[in-house]
């Protein structure tokens, strides 16, 4: 119902939108709603993208998804999880997009909902690959994400449920470490699991079951939320969970990619991976970005400690921002 409104909202006025894809948890039926005292809360945010034509300014649909996020904030109970994230691109441009999990998970469980054309272009296009180091930096990524969540939101029930959500990602990155193209949760969990045998060759056995563990909880506090199940363990418990299997998870990559740092791009190998135009940014910024780009492992193990610790690092953030491609 939310997806048909701003669907509706955007293109009754706008003939220069071609196609609007569904992407994430609402396109794989993976988004969550928490009753708290009876009343529905929305927990999942709307992944948008948008094919538009040459004449389209993306500015003025991005000015309307601002209005029409604070309408449906006024009209639904909503989460400090809820957004409306809006990806724009030219048509012809398409073919051109970098090979990371946004657009693999757009290409693979993206659901169009507005299209002008018959040829659905989410049907149109393949993904096969994807660039490694931008995978592995997802692990520092969503520790970002935990620390600017943690440090901004009060409600400890929500930090939780980001925290769990954080833990998920960990599937994301070991099945595509293993080749392992699978899109949702879900799918990932479970591949993780089928995974065993190439895991125990990294990791203990007790890791292993403790990752499991981990990960099959937080699938259920994503799936069917409740606040029962989200109490069955202190914010301090998850936390400490969640930065133990992010170092076990490093660990898997690097011993994989028999790499010293998997953060790290090597201009070479990054051809293969890499948009053109990405490719010439990271050029630009290697002489400028060289020995930040070369502390990522450090940025990693301080932002963990400051999760943990509550200590600032947002100097550090900040720099990693700077040179993340």
């Amino acid at each position: 119902m939310i997806i048909n409104e701003i669907v509706e909202d955007l293109t009754i006025y706008n003939t220069n939108i071609k196609e609007i894809i569904v992407t994430g948890s609402v396109s794989r039926d993976e988004a969550s709603v928490l009753q708290i005292n009876g009343i529905p809360y929305i927990l999942s945010d709307i992944d948008l993208f948008i094919i538009i034509n040459r004449n389209c300014d993306n500015e003025i649909i991005k000015n309307r998804v601002e209005i029409i996020e604070k309408d449906i904030q006024n009209k639904y109970h909503t989460s400090p999880f809820f957004e409306i994230s809006v990806a724009t691109i030219h048509e012809d441009k398409l073919r051109k997009l970098s090979k990371n999990i946004r657009h693999y998970e757009l290409f693979n469980s993206g659901e169009v909902v507005y299209s002008t054309s018959k040829e659905k272009t989410v049907n149109s296009m393949n993904y096969n690959s994807i660039d490694t180091v931008m995978l592995n930096r997802l692990l520092i990524e969503r520790l970002v994400k935990q620390y600017e969540f943690q440090t901004s939101e009060n409600e400890i029930i929500y930090k939780k449920i980001f925290a769990f959500r954080n833990i998920l990602e960990i599937g994301t990155v070991i099945c595509f470490t293993f080749n392992q193209f699978v899109s949702g949760y879900e799918a990932r969990n479970n591949t993780v699991v089928l995974l065993e045998n190439e895991l125990r060759e990294h990791i203990t056995d007790d890791e292993f079951t403790n990752l499991i563990a981990w990960m099959s909880l937080s699938l259920e506090v994503k799936l069917s939320p409740t606040i029962k199940k989200i109490d069955i363990y202190s914010y301090e418990e998850i936390i400490e969970a969640l930065v133990q299997l992010y170092n076990l998870t490093y660990r898997v990559i690097k011993k994989v990619y028999k790499e010293s740092n998997v953060f790290k791009y090597n201009i070479i190998e990054s051809i293969g991976y890499l948009s053109f135009k990405d490719w010439l940014k990271l050029i630009s910024k290697k002489t400028l970005f060289k020995d930040n780009e070369s502390n990522l492992e450090d940025y990693f193990l301080i932002i963990q400690n400051s999760i943990i610790n509550g200590e600032k690092c947002d100097d550090v953030i900040k720099k990693y921002k700077d040179i993340k491609i």
